[in-house]
């Protein structure tokens, strides 16, 4: 193998270990035993003292600044590049870039870009300087913003799948928590509202995807100050029924507990 060395102090002899390539042709930074083409290492937290935290860059990806007028007012673009290249042509590529999202590039971002059968290298998703992401959206102003403009009627935006055994007859329903809305105060998280994904079915014993015991609806929770968390208040069952205060309706509107008001002018029940 073939190792690089530089010379700690000016004038010394080369004492320092900086670059190996080793017999397989692969590089290491930092290492000895690369164990790909490129192999950076940064360094161990440990430093034989303690464990303190330390920032080890181990791969720098720079662009220079812009000068003078509006290149360096608004700076503004991609910095700089990750390029990852497939099947030995530059068209087939996706790239990870820096993005100046302010003057100076005061704010800066990561965008991604990837290609698909249609063409590209185009953005699909963007992490903004603030930290907000988006999925089909380069100027995210939420926390997460996803956007789908293939006017599919059959194409979901978001997905939400659990995994594992979903078919147990006891508790019936049984409750599957997949959307929490929770508050952070002073960092304690206190789950405040829930979607829960709903299985009716009562003939299973822990299988999985036995198509005919995916009997499935969904159920609402909310908290109710001191009383905590109340799983399920609003139910819509399998077969469309809808629970108030239960999560097996058996009509089709079933309010379990408490009255319960129709008004406004006109307001009235009828039956065909």
């Amino acid at each position: 193998r073939l190792e690089f060395y530089t010379s700690s102090t000016a004038g010394a002899s080369a004492d320092k270990l900086g670059m190996v390539i080793n017999h397989e042709g692969n590089v290491g930074i930092g290492t000895t035993t690369p164990l790909s083409l490129f192999n950076t290492f940064g360094g161990a937290l440990w430093d034989g003292a303690d464990h303190t935290s330390k920032v080890c860059a181990t791969l720098s990806v720079a662009r220079g600044g812009g000068a003078g007028g509006s290149a360096s007012t608004q700076d503004a673009g991609t910095g700089a590049i990750l390029k990852f290249t497939h099947g030995g042509t530059d068209y087939r590529h996706v790239t990870m870039e820096s993005v100046s999202e302010a003057n100076y590039s005061g704010q800066m971002g990561i965008r991604f870009k990837t290609i698909d059968d249609t063409g590209g290298p185009v953005e699909t998703v963007r992490i903004s300087a603030h930290g907000n992401v988006g999925i089909g959206d380069i100027n995210p102003a939420s926390k997460l913003v996803v956007v789908d403009l293939s006017n599919t009627p059959t194409l979901p935006v978001l997905t939400l799948t659990h995994s594992g055994v979903f078919d147990y007859a006891n508790p019936n329903p049984s409750s599957w928590r997949s959307i929490n809305f929770s508050t952070n105060t002073s960092g304690t998280v206190t789950r405040q509202c829930g979607i829960n994904l709903l299985n009716y079915s009562s003939a299973g014993n822990g299988q999985s995807g036995i198509a005919s015991r995916m009997l499935t609806g969904l159920g609402f929770s909310v908290h109710n100050g001191s009383s905590g968390i109340q799983e399920n208040v609003l139910t819509i069952k399998s077969n469309g029924y809808v629970g108030i205060g239960i999560e097996n309706p058996t009509y089709s509107l079933h309010v379990n507990t408490g009255n319960w008001y129709l008004g406004g002018a006109g307001a009235k029940i009828k039956s065909t």
